[in-house]
């Protein structure tokens, strides 16, 4: 609070509190609780006979072993302090369980948080062994209809989760299978997925999953519950069917992939207004699940992105979307060519906006766009952006699994004029970096680790008359050069404006002279 008192609101029935009784015999005592912890930015001292210091108190950063394996940065302070908040915010959440947040009476393995936040998990920390333990903690909250529960542990509630909740059966070893390539989380919760498929589609009416649920948490603009079910009965199948591919388990590859399509049709039936190229509801989820999830018909996909730039543009270039629509927002924009709409709301300072958090001096990601009494300040959902920052701004993906064949396609954009990015693989680490030397001139470094191929797309290069890597002349008004073997490199052709390349292990220096 303004007058120095902290603000409790946000810890609803816990107390947070510890009390220390001191002998009045010991000269000094060295104290720290030991069966508990405790999410906070400020601590109050009070009835201490003495006066406290900031040199008198430790503050200890408490959460599971998982290693550092990526990192970000760019020029934009916005989006670099955005990430350092995604960073705390996942540290202070892995506390043996992914947690929704550290400090309220929630602390608790929430599966929508947790599937929302896969993928950024999976680019900043290691997270094969710890998902892998609480995959196991959700399977035990399957009963025999199929359904899982909220929460794993499920120490507070049972029963069917909430669509987008409880489909972390199949997005969390789906993400986690993309960056590892370690399919022993894909055979341990294969059974589980499936299970999890039926009971939607027993429940299901006419193939569409109407649960209701949380819906979009959190969303400025709230979306069609109804709808926001059967997007994921689809994606949960979809995955499936591409689980049991790999797994070799064919009558599941054809029963789920023809199941898929049959509920994309359903939905789209159900909720899509063709002329118009609006889905029920017209908000941004509403537009950016069928999207992102490959519900909508190719034939619609610019009109659908159209509609949805539209009403970004209309809220001031804003967000209007929660925990499960945030999580494919950017990444939409980029796929369907809006990369600069994706850079607005990505530097956006005002709410509802990532900036307007850290412009209020946000530490960690807050669990609404904007403050209000009770919202937790800690609660990492809307921190799924930092998969944009590795996948989009730096442009690293995985082709393969476990990234033994890996793109590099940064999308440069905004006010941004550097940025970088650094993941470990399974087999060494990749790096991304590029920088603006001029209007539409870059230079663009990439380490590829041994025994991998990246597929490496120079932005801008098209434009080029010259490309030169490390110094050597590589491409020529559109011509290989002797140069281009000499460097180890294939030249695949322009694409969307960039030259793009197909290179082995390696460092390389990539740089465009219009």
């Amino acid at each position: 609070h303004s007058d120095g008192r902290l603000d409790t609101a946000n810890l609803r029935s816990a107390r947070a509190t510890d009390t220390l009784v001191l002998s009045g015999t010991d000269s000094e005592v060295e104290w720290a609780p030991m069966f508990t912890y405790h999410g906070f930015r400020y601590i109050e001292v009070t009835d201490y006979p003495g006066t406290l210091g900031l040199e008198d108190v430790t503050a200890l950063a408490l959460h599971s072993d998982v290693a550092r394996i990526g990192g970000f940065s760019c020029s934009s302070d916005v989006m670099t302090r955005v990430q350092e908040c995604v960073e705390w915010g996942l540290r202070s959440n892995l506390i043996s369980v992914p947690t929704d947040c550290p400090q309220r009476d929630d602390r608790l393995g929430r599966t929508g948080e947790a599937q929302v936040i896969a993928s950024t998990a999976c680019w900043n920390f290691d997270m094969l062994r710890l998902y892998s333990k609480w995959l196991r903690d959700l399977r035990l909250t399957q009963g025999p209809e199929g359904y899982v529960a909220d929460l794993a542990p499920a120490v507070t509630a049972m029963g069917p989760a909430a669509p987008g909740w409880g489909d972390a059966i199949a997005v969390v070893p789906w993400e986690v299978f993309r960056f590892t390539g370690d399919r022993r989380i894909l055979i341990d919760n294969l059974d589980a997925i499936r299970s999890w498929v039926e009971s939607m589609r027993w429940h299901a009416e006419d193939l569409l999953y109407k649960r209701a649920g949380y819906g979009d948490w959190m969303a400025p603009e709230a979306s069609l519950m109804e709808s926001i079910g059967t997007a994921y009965f689809y994606r949960s199948t979809w995955i499936l069917s591409k689980i049991a591919e790999i797994l070799g388990e064919r009558d599941d590859v054809w029963e789920y992939g023809e199941l898929a399509e049959q509920i994309a049709e359903a939905y789209n039936a159900a909720y899509f207004d063709e002329a118009t190229g609006w889905y029920a509801g017209r908000t941004q989820t509403g537009q950016v699940l069928p999207l992102a999830f490959g519900i909508c018909p190719e034939s619609a996909r610019a009109r659908v992105a159209s509609r949805l730039v539209e009403d970004i543009h209309a809220h001031g270039d804003h967000v209007t979307t929660g925990f499960l629509g945030t999580a494919e927002l950017l990444p939409v924009l980029t796929q369907t060519g809006h990369v600069d709409v994706a850079y607005r709301l990505a530097e956006q300072r005002t709410p509802p906006s990532w900036g307007g958090m850290v412009e209020r001096g946000a530490t960690t990601i807050w669990e609404s766009w904007v403050e209000s009494e009770g919202i937790s300040r800690n609660h990492v959902a809307l921190g799924s952006v930092g998969r944009w920052y590795f996948e989009s701004v730096a442009g690293i993906n995985p082709v393969i699994p476990g990234f033994r064949k890996f793109r590099v396609r940064p999308r440069p954009g905004g006010h941004v004029h550097w940025a970088e990015a650094w993941h470990d693989t399974p087999y060494g680490r990749v790096v991304s970096n590029w920088r603006l030397t001029g209007p539409k001139v870059v230079e663009m470094g990439v380490r590829v680790p041994p025994n991998t191929e990246a597929e490496i797309w120079v932005p801008y290069a098209g434009e080029a008359r010259r490309v030169y890597e490390s110094g050597v002349l590589v491409l020529t008004e559109g011509l290989e050069t002797p140069g281009l073997a000499e460097r180890g490199l294939t030249w695949l052709g322009t694409r969307d404006g960039a030259e793009v390349f197909r290179a082995g292990g390696g460092s390389y220096q990539f740089s465009a002279v219009v």
